[in-house]
C-alpha cells in the first residue's frame, strides 16, 4: 500500500530537524534514511506535490551535514538522494545539482567495494544529461592523476582479487570516461582543462589486455563497446598521441573475432614479423616503356617523335614521369576506405539487469564493430608502412591454402570474420578492414611470390607474403559465391577491385584471378545499382591487372558466361530497380535516350555477331545493344553511372586487349560511342571522349602487331566519329571535354591522316588553331600539344611545299601559318604550368622544322626566333616546375637539331649551349640534368659548336664528376640514368674533336680524368651490346684510337688521357 503525502511529509521534517541539531544522532539519521529510502517512490507527482516544498532544503542540509567518512552511512545517502533526484519529478535547480556533484565526488575517495559501485553507479546514472556537471571537475576526475583514473588503475592492478563488484565499477567508470571525453571534444571553447589523453589511451588499453575471469564476462562486455568507441575518439582526433602499436592492434583484432572464433575476454599479444629488413615499398615495373592512366592517356604521337629523332634515347626519360595503369572508377571516392564514422555518445541503453531481460542486447556483435572501427582509426593513424608487419597476424597464411579456414591462424583473420559474422554490418565492417589493408599496398605486396620448394623448413618472406594472398583470394571468392547480402557483396567487390590492383600475379600460382573473374561475373545482372557499378569496377580493376596473365584473356573469352540473353522487350522493366541509387549518384534521373534502326545494325554488323568475350556482351547491353536470337536489337540504356563505368571498363579493354578482345567489333563500338557523343550529358560526353582517346592510342600500338588495322578500317573509325568530336570542340561547354577531343585528333595518326580527305585534315588543323585562344588552359594546353603533333606530319607539311609549286600565292600562306603557330606558341608560354609544358614542345618542333627558305622570305619569322628561344631558356632557367623546365631543354635540344638556324642566325647557341651546361651540372632535378645532357649531344657538326667546346667539354666532365658523387638520396634511382646520357654526350662531343682542340681541353681532362674513367667502365658494363648507347661509346673509342691524330707534345698528353678514359674491357 502507498504511503500517503503525510507521512513523508513527518519522515522529511524529522529527518530535516535530526540533521539541523546540534547533539546528532547517528542512528537516529541512519533510521530515517532508511525508512525514506524503502518509501514506495512514485512519479505521480499529485501524490507527492506536498513533500516539494521541503525537498531542496532537505537535499542541501543532507549535502553539508552529512561528510562521506562512514561507508554505510555514506551509501545510505547516496541512495537517498538518486532517489530523489531520479524518482521524483521536481526540478532541482542547477545549484543543488552542483552540490550533489561534489558530494559524489567526495564519496569516491573513502568508498570501495559494492559501496563504492554504488556510489560510482548513481553518478552514472545522471548522465547523460548532466555531464556537463562532471566536466567542469574533468582534471580532477580523468587528468593524470584523477581520481576516476587513479580508482580504475587500482582495479585494473588488483587482478588477483577481481570479482563481480570490482568490474560493475570499472564498467560505470569506464563509461564515465567516455561520457567525458567526448563532451569534452564536442565543447572545446567551454572547457579549458589540462587532461592526458594519452594516460587515458594507455589505461582503457591495460584494461582491455588484461581481460577477466569467466564469471565476470557478461558485465564486462557492457564496458567493451564504450572502452573501445573512446580509443577511437582519442586515436583519431590526436593522431600524435603516443601509444603501443602492438597493444592496440592486439585489441583490435581480438575484439572484431570476440564470440565467433575468440571466446575468451583478454586478447592475445601480437608481435610484428621478424623480417622487418624486407618490407619496403617495391616500385614495380614489370616492362619496360611508359605506363598509361587510363583517365588521362598520353598521345601515341610522341612515340613518332621518338622515330622522327637521331638519338633513340633522347626520350628514354620521359618514362619516368608517367604511372602504372591502375584502374581508377568514374567514382574516384568509390574504392575508398571506409571512414570512420564519428560516435555522437556512448549508447544509454545500459542496465546490470539486462542479462534478465527477454531483449537482450547481442554486446558481441555491437563490440565486432566497435573494434573495426578501432582498426579503421589505427590504419588511419599509423599508416600502412607500420601496419604491414602486423598482417601475418589477422590476415590468412597457410602453405595449404584451401584448407585456411581450418587452421588457428585462418580462424582469427579477418576473412573468417567477414565469413562467420551472423550480422551483415559486422561482415561489412570486418570487409572494410580489409579493403582499407588492401586500397594502395601494391608496393609491399609486390614482393609476393609463389614457392617452388614445398617442404622449406625456413620460408621466405616473399612466399609468406604468396601464401597469404592465396589464402585471401580463396576467402573473397567464398565470400562472394555465399553473400546474400547487398551491403556486405558491394563490400566484397569493392576488396576485390582493390585485390586485384595490389596482387603480383605473374609471380603467383594460376587460377587465382580466374575464380574472382568468374566469382564476379553473376553480380553484373543484379538488380541493385551499386552492386552493377562495384561488378564493373572489379572487373576493370581485374582486366587491367599489369603484367597481363593469359588467365584473364582466358576466363575473359569464357564461351559460357554467367551473363543470360536479355530479351530487349524485357529490358525496359529495369531501368526502375534501386531506391538507394538516388543518395550516391544523383544522375540517375537523366534519360538518355539514342534512336537506332535494328535492322540497319544487323545488315552493317552481320559478321560481328560472333562476339569474342561475354565483357563485350556487357558493354553492348550497356550502350543499348543487346543480342537475342542471332539478332541484333536495341535496348532502353541503363543510368548514366552504369554507362560512365561501362566506358571505363571499355578503356581497360581497349588499352590492354584491344587487339584480342575488341578489334573484331571495333567499327561498331565506334558507331556507338559516336552516338553517345551526340548526347547533351557533360559526364557522358567526357568519358566517351578519354575512351576515343584510349581506343585511338591502342589502334597506333596495333601497328607494330598481327593485329594492326588495315587504312580502310581505320579510315572507317575516323569518319563516324571526327564529326561527333569536331562538334564537341566547338561547342562552349564541357571544357575538360575539349581538351581530350584535342588528344584523340593528336592520336589520330600519321598513317590515318594521310589517307584522310584534304577537308578533314584542314577541319582538324583549324579546330585544333582555334582551341589555342581558348579561356580554359587546359584546353589550349591540349590544342597546342596536338599542333605540335600536326606539324610533324610528313603529308601535311608536303601537302602544303606541292600547293606552294602549283600555286605561288601559297607561301605567303605557308608563312603566315607557321607565323600563326608560332605566335600562339609563344604567347602560351607565359600561361600557367600546364600550357607552358605544351608550349614548350610546340617551339621546339616550329623551329626544328623552319626551313632558309621560310626564314629568308618571312622575315616576320626573325623577331619571333629570338622570341621563342628567349621564352624557352626562361622556362628552363626560371620556372618553378620541373616538367615544364623538362620540356623546356627537350625543346632546346629539337631548335639544336636544325641546321639552317646555325645559319641564318649569329650567337643564339652562346646562349643556349650554356645554359643547358649549367643545368645538366647544378639542377636539383634529376630528370632536368638528364634531358639538358641529351639535349647538349643535338649538335651534329664541330662548326655549331665553335669556340663554346672548351667550356662545354669541361662542364660535361664536371657534370659527370657531380653524378658520380650524387648524395640526394630522393634522386638515387635516376643516378645510373643520369650517368649513361652524360657519358654518351661526352662520347658525342668526342667524335666532333679536332687535334687542335686537345690543347684546350686538357686541364678538365687532367683534373676529372679518373672519375671519368671510372664511370665510362662502369656504365658501359651495365649496357647490352644491342643498345644505342653502347654503340655510341664504342664509336666514340674507335675515333679516339684511330682517327684523331695529336700534331705536336700537348695534344699527345690530352690524348693518352682520353684514350686511357675510352680504354675499356670488352
Amino acid at each position: 500500500m502507498v504511503n500517503p503525502p503525510r507521512a513523508i511529509n513527518v519522515i522529511v521534517q524529522q529527518l530535516h530537524s535530526a540533521l539541523s541539531s546540534k547533539k546528532r544522532s547517528d542512528g537516529q539519521v541512519n533510521s530515517l534514511i532508511d525508512e525514506f529510502n524503502n518509501l514506495p517512490f512514485t512519479k505521480n507527482e499529485c501524490e507527492y506535490f506536498a513533500i516539494h516544498r521541503n525537498i531542496e532544503p532537505l537535499t542541501k542540509l543532507i549535502c553539508e551535514e552529512i561528510i562521506p567518512c562512514n561507508e554505510i552511512l555514506t551509501s545510505k545517502t547516496s541512495n537517498l538522494l538518486h532517489k530523489l533526484f531520479n524518482k521524483t519529478n521536481h526540478e532541482f535547480s542547477e545549484e543543488l545539482w552542483e552540490t550533489v556533484t561534489m558530494w559524489r565526488i567526495e564519496s569516491l575517495h573513502l568508498c570501495s567495494g559494492n559501496i563504492l559501485t554504488d556510489v560510482v553507479f548513481h553518478m552514472h546514472e545522471s548522465l547523460p544529461k548532466r555531464t556537463y556537471l562532471l566536466a567542469k571537475h574533468a582534471e580532477s576526475l580523468i587528468g593524470s592523476e584523477g581520481l576516476i583514473i587513479k580508482i580504475l588503475k587500482d582495479h585494473i592492478s588488483n587482478q588477483e582479487n577481481c570479482n563481480v563488484d570490482n568490474v560493475k565499477t570499472s564498467v560505470l567508470l569506464v563509461r564515465i570516461i567516455s561520457y567525458l571525453t567526448m563532451h569534452l571534444f564536442q565543447n572545446p571553447k567551454k572547457y579549458t582543462v589540462n587532461i592526458n589523453k594519452e594516460v587515458i589511451a594507455g589505461t582503457l588499453m591495460e584494461l582491455l589486455m588484461n581481460g577477466v575471469p569467466k564469471e565476470c564476462e557478461f558485465f564486462y562486455n557492457m564496458a567493451l563497446e564504450p572502452a573501445l568507441q573512446t580509443l577511437s575518439h582519442l586515436f583519431y582526433h590526436n593522431p600524435d598521441i603516443n601509444f603501443s602499436l602492438s597493444d592496440a592492434i592486439s585489441i583490435a583484432r581480438h575484439f572484431i573475432l570476440y564470440g565467433l572464433s575468440i571466446r575468451n575476454t583478454k586478447p592475445e599479444k601480437l608481435t610484428p614479423i621478424e623480417h622487418a629488413d624486407v618490407i619496403e615499398p617495391v616500385k614495380i615495373s614489370p616492362n619496360a616503356g611508359k605506363k598509361q592512366k587510363l583517365r588521362k592517356p598520353r598521345n601515341n604521337a610522341i612515340e613518332n617523335l621518338k622515330k622522327e629523332t637521331s638519338d633513340p634515347n633522347v626520350m628514354k626519360d620521359v618514362d619516368q614521369f608517367s604511372s602504372d595503369s591502375v584502374y581508377e572508377p568514374i567514382n574516384k571516392k568509390f574504392l575508398d576506405p571506409p571512414q570512420f564514422v564519428e560516435y555522437t555518445d556512448t549508447s544509454t541503453d545500459f542496465s546490470f539487469d539486462m542479462k534478465y531481460r527477454s531483449d537482450v542486447i547481442d554486446f558481441k556483435a555491437i563490440i565486432r564493430q566497435c573494434a573495426a572501427k578501432l582498426f579503421l582509426v589505427i590504419i588511419k593513424v599509423k599508416g600502412k608502412r607500420e601496419i604491414f608487419p602486423y598482417w601475418y597476424k589477422f590476415m590468412p597464411n597457410n602453405s595449404e591454402p584451401q584448407h585456411w579456414f581450418n587452421t588457428e591462424n585462418g580462424k582469427k583473420s579477418l576473412i573468417f570474420c567477414a565469413l562467420t559474422d551472423s550480422s551483415p554490418k559486422g561482415r561489412t565492417s570486418a570487409l572494410g578492414v580489409v579493403l582499407t589493408l588492401l586500397s594502395g599496398s601494391r608496393p609491399y605486396l609486390a614482393q609476393a611470390e609463389t614457392s617452388t620448394r614445398v617442404n622449406a623448413s625456413v620460408v621466405p618472406f616473399p612466399v609468406t607474403l604468396g601464401y597469404m594472398l592465396t589464402c585471401i583470394h580463396i576467402g573473397l571468392i567464398n565470400i562472394l559465391t555465399r553473400e546474400k547480402s547487398e551491403s556486405v557483396a558491394i563490400m566484397a567487390l569493392k576488396c576485390t577491385a582493390a585485390l586485384a590492383q595490389a596482387t603480383p600475379y605473374h609471380k603467383l600460382q594460376p587460377g587465382l584471378i580466374d575464380g574472382l573473374i568468374r566469382c564476379t561475373k553473376k553480380f553484373i545482372n543484379q538488380k541493385d545499382i551499386n552492386i552493377q557499378l562495384g561488378s564493373l569496377v572489379a572487373i576493370g580493376s581485374m582486366i587491367s591487372v599489369d603484367p597481363k596473365v593469359d588467365e584473364i584473356l582466358r576466363v575473359l573469352k569464357d564461351d559460357e558466361p554467367d551473363v543470360k540473353p536479355e530479351n530487349p522487350k524485357t529490358a525496359c522493366a529495369n531501368e526502375a530497380e534501386c531506391d538507394d541509387f538516388e543518395e550516391s549518384y544523383p544522375d540517375e534521373d537523366v534519360a538518355v535516350t539514342i534512336e537506332r534502326q535494328a535492322h540497319l545494325l544487323k545488315e552493317k554488323y552481320e559478321k560481328s555477331l560472333q562476339l569474342t568475350s561475354w565483357v563485350i556482351v556487357v558493354c553492348f547491353k550497356n550502350f543499348g545493344i543487346v543480342f537475342h536470337n542471332n539478332q541484333i536489337m536495341n535496348r532502353s540504356l541503363p543510368p548514366v553511372p552504369i554507362i560512365l563505368e561501362t566506358l571505363q571498363v571499355l578503356s581497360a579493354i581497349a588499352f590492354h586487349y584491344l587487339g584480342e578482345l575488341l578489334r573484331p567489333h571495333l567499327v561498331m563500338m565506334t558507331e556507338l560511342l559516336s552516338d553517345m557523343l551526340r548526347i547533351n550529358q557533360p559526364d557522358l560526353t567526357l568519358q566517351c571522349a578519354k575512351t576515343i582517346s584510349v581506343i585511338a592510342d591502342g589502334m597506333q600500338k596495333l601497328e607494330r602487331t598481327e593485329y594492326a588495322l588495315s587504312i580502310k578500317e581505320s579510315l572507317c573509325v575516323w569518319e563516324k566519329l571526327l564529326h561527333p568530336l569536331c562538334g564537341v570542340l566547338q561547342s562552349r561547354e564541357n571544357p575538360n571535354a575539349k581538351a581530350v577531343v584535342c588528344d584523340c585528333i593528336a592520336n589520330i595518326g600519321e598513317k590515318c591522316f594521310k589517307e584522310m580527305l584534304r577537308p578533314q585534315q584542314m577541319l582538324c588543323c583549324a579546330l585544333l588553331m582555334g582551341s589555342c585562344c581558348d579561356s580554359h588552359p587546359a584546353v589550349r594546353a591540349a590544342a597546342v600539344r596536338a599542333l605540335a603533333m600536326a606539324v610533324m606530319y610528313r603529308t601535311l607539311r608536303e601537302y602544303i611545299r606541292l600547293r606552294y609549286r602549283e600555286v605561288p600565292e601559297l607561301d605567303r600562306i605557308s608563312d603566315n601559318l607557321l607565323v600563326r603557330l608560332m605566335e600562339a606558341s609563344v604567347v602560351s608560354a607565359i600561361d600557367n604550368d600546364k600550357v607552358k609544358m605544351s608550349a614548350m614542345r610546340a617551339i621546339g618542333n616550329l623551329l626544328r622544322i623552319l626551313t632558309r627558305e621560310n626564314l629568308a622570305y618571312n622575315p616576320t619569322l626573325k623577331p619571333l626566333f629570338e622570341t621563342g628561344i628567349n621564352r624557352l631558356l626562361g622556362c628552363a632557367n626560371h620556372v618553378a616546375s620541373m616538367k615544364v623546365r623538362w620540356n623546356a631543354c627537350y625543346a632546346l635540344g629539337n631548335v639544336l637539331k636544325n641546321e639552317y638556324l646555325f645559319i641564318c642566325f649569329q650567337g643564339w647557341q652562346a646562349q643556349v649551349l650554356p645554359a643547358l651546361c649549367n643545368l645538366a651540372q647544378t639542377s636539383k632535378n634529376i630528370k632536368v640534368r638528364i634531358t639538358a645532357a641529351v639535349a647538349l649531344r643535338s649538335c651534329a657538326r664541330r662548326w655549331q659548336v665553335g669556340a663554346l667546346l672548351p667550356p662545354l667539354w669541361r662542364s660535361l666532365l664536371e657534370a659527370l664528376d657531380s653524378a658520380a658523387h650524387l648524395d640526394d638520396f630522393s634522386e638515387y634511382k635516376h643516378k645510373d640514368n643520369l650517368a649513361e646520357q652524360l657519358c654518351v654526350t661526352i662520347a658525342h662531343i668526342c667524335c666532333l674533336l679536332e687535334p687542335s682542340d686537345l690543347a684546350d681541353i686538357l686541364d678538365p681532362l687532367t683534373y676529372h680524368g679518373e672519375t671519368a674513367k671510372t664511370m665510362f667502365a662502369e656504365v658501359y658494363h651495365k649496357l647490352l651490346p644491342e643498345d644505342i648507347s653502347c654503340f655510341k661509346i664504342l664509336q666514340a673509342a674507335k675515333y679516339v684510337n684511330m682517327d684523331l691524330v695529336p700534331q705536336n707534345e700537348i695534344q699527345a698528353r690530352a690524348l693518352n688521357i682520353l684514350k686511357n678514359i675510352f680504354l675499356l674491357e670488352l
